[in-house]
């Protein structure tokens, strides 16, 4: 049922970072909410925190649930995941009509082919001798 609360703790395997309040939910469609806010000294280098919340089916959470500290692992991952984002189009996968014109005169001089040896796409410019 949505809105229930199914757990929480005050667990924290990270002394800097204690967990100051830590839910765990069900949405309206079953899928697990997890929330949690943290309180952090102020030498730390993170000195404001934000919170997010996301979703995430029953199998993920299997996956995560005994993680040590979850919350690094996220951020970890999110970092990792936004420097391999596609620069042009920022990760969205379109481009913009503005964007385009950009790319269209970036070809000129460019094109996009298959690299022989690790048989990736890049970008190679054909201006080179």
């Amino acid at each position: 049922m949505g809105g229930e609360e199914t757990g929480s703790s005050h667990d924290s395997p990270d002394p800097l970072h204690v967990p100051m309040i830590r839910a765990e939910t069900l949405d309206k469609k079953g899928l697990l909410v997890i929330q949690s806010n943290t309180i952090v000294p102020e030498e730390d280098s993170m000195k404001k925190q934000g919170v997010v919340t996301f979703k995430v089916d029953d199998a993920l959470f299997e996956i995560i649930r005994d993680m040590p500290n979850r919350s690094e692992f996220i951020r970890n991952a999110l970092l990792e995941a936004l420097g391999n984002i596609c620069p042009l189009c920022n990760g969205t996968g379109i481009l913009t009509t503005n964007q385009r014109q950009h790319w269209e005169e970036f070809c000129a001089d460019h094109a996009v082919e298959t690299c022989s040896e690790c048989s990736e796409r890049r970008l190679v410019c054909m201006s080179r001798g």
